[in-house]
């Protein structure tokens, strides 16, 4: 990537892979100066390691649980 390249994330998903959470991302990078796609759909992972990042999945599924699948 060089410096005229923005990178934008298009989705993430946050699985449960043998009860570790895992991020699953796509991303495209964009041309900063003609906002041309220079690449589209790129597929990333990781695992959760980071007391942060987990908290943060475990806010949004709390939310989930609390406000949209409530009777």
């Amino acid at each position: 990537m060089n410096g005229n390249t923005i990178r934008k994330v298009t989705s993430f998903m946050a699985l449960n892979v043998d009860g570790i959470d895992k991020i699953v991302y796509t991303y495209s990078e964009i041309d900063a100066e003609t906002g041309k796609e220079i690449t589209g759909n790129q597929k990333k992972n990781f695992y959760v390691v980071s007391k942060e990042v987990s908290d943060a999945i475990n806010l949004v599924k709390n939310y989930i649980l609390q406000n949209q699948l409530g009777d």
